[in-house]
């Protein structure tokens, strides 16, 4: 058996991955969050504390496993543990894994070697990993983990055709789509909708961006609410002595990335905005947002409906993956759960098979 050799390249080592990057990549565990094209954007953004390495694993002279990582030698501020993390974490990656085609357990145990031996470090807190992935299966089946925490993803598989997919909807959804639109009629509203595969509207993604913090400034007024006082305290102790990322926007960096907007008379009343991973032909929503003027007649809600029907009219798209968060459009539109998990893990064995 050829011996497992890891390589070690920093963040200005990066463009040197792209090739064999991108044939890992077509792996059936890969997200459009583990794309090299997605990392090239968040290797741009690199933290000041900690240290990222992308560790390359080959089984002789070929590379088969990338670990994008991000490691702390020392705990900080309390919270912020010593250990071995996914670069990727703390923004808009969704689903973190390592990089592989075909899964290879000795690969992930060379990079447990690796760490251990040359960081001191045998804790990994690997978070958002998505359960059907091999990498996630193999580590709960054979690692100490100390407690695994659990977090919703929505994605929507689509039927072959429109009829399939209004059959897929409940009659409550139906009716209210149906109210929707009797309800612009009433008032004379006019809605466009327009689909960009890729758009540099510097208006038109800020006016995005507007909508957006307006509706999480609601979600979070509303969720503070519902906060106990120690809930309160406790949030506001973590936001003083957790480390903060590098603050970014996805629709100022993600320029490839596709943008859905409905408009009343030039004015923005919803968008969704994501990317396309093209080897599962999936389109993926990153972030969305609805102007509350124009809340009572779901705009978000009917145009990516209307937006699917398109889709499926065409033939050309497998899925729409939701990504994070329960949002009750997510499952008005056909979406069902699935899971990702954080898994913090104990790895003492310095040996690895060659």
């Amino acid at each position: 058996m050829c011996k497992y050799r890891v390589q070690a390249y920093d963040p200005f080592g990066f463009k040197k991955l792209k090739d064999v990057w991108d044939k890992l990549y077509e792996g059936k565990d890969m997200t459009y969050f583990q794309s090299y094209d997605w990392y090239e954007i968040i290797n741009s953004m690199i933290p000041l504390k900690g240290e990222v390495l992308y560790l390359v694993v080959s089984n002789g002279l070929q590379p088969i496993l990338i670990a994008p990582l991000w490691i702390l030698r020392r705990t900080f501020g309390f919270i912020n543990k010593k250990g071995c993390y996914f670069f990727g974490r703390g923004g808009y990656t969704d689903y973190l894994n390592f990089i592989y085609k075909s899964f290879d357990p000795l690969a992930l145990d060379a990079i447990f070697v690796y760490v251990r031996t040359n960081y001191g470090i045998s804790r990994y807190f690997l978070e958002c990993m998505p359960e059907y992935s091999a990498s996630y299966q193999y580590i709960v089946r054979t690692k100490t983990v100390v407690k695994i925490h659990q977090s919703i993803c929505v994605k929507l598989a689509l039927p072959d055709s429109s009829s399939q997919y209004e059959n897929m909807l409940s009659k409550h959804v139906r009716q209210n789509l149906r109210t929707a639109k009797n309800r612009c009629q009433k008032s004379g509203l006019v809605l466009t909708q327009t689909f960009y595969k890729e758009t540099t509207d510097r208006l038109l993604i800020d006016n995005c961006k507007m909508i957006r913090e307006m509706r999480l400034d609601l979600k979070t007024s509303r969720a503070k609410k519902q906060m106990s006082l120690m809930q309160k305290c406790r949030n506001n102790v973590e936001r003083i002595l957790k480390y903060q990322f590098p603050v970014y926007h996805v629709l100022d960096v993600h320029t490839q990335g596709w943008l859905l907007t409905i408009t009343c008379q030039d004015e923005l009343c919803a968008f969704f905005h994501g990317g396309y991973d093209m080897f599962r032909n999936s389109l993926v929503v990153m972030c969305a947002g609805v102007n509350p003027k124009f809340a009572r007649y779901s705009p978000g809600l009917l145009s990516m409906y209307n937006q699917i029907k398109i889709f499926l009219e065409e033939q050309h798209l497998d899925s729409i993956d939701f990504t994070r968060g329960n949002e009750k459009y997510k499952y008005d539109l056909g979406g069902k759960d699935e899971y990702i998990y954080h898994v913090p893990v104990s790895y003492t064995h310095l040996t690895l098979p060659t």
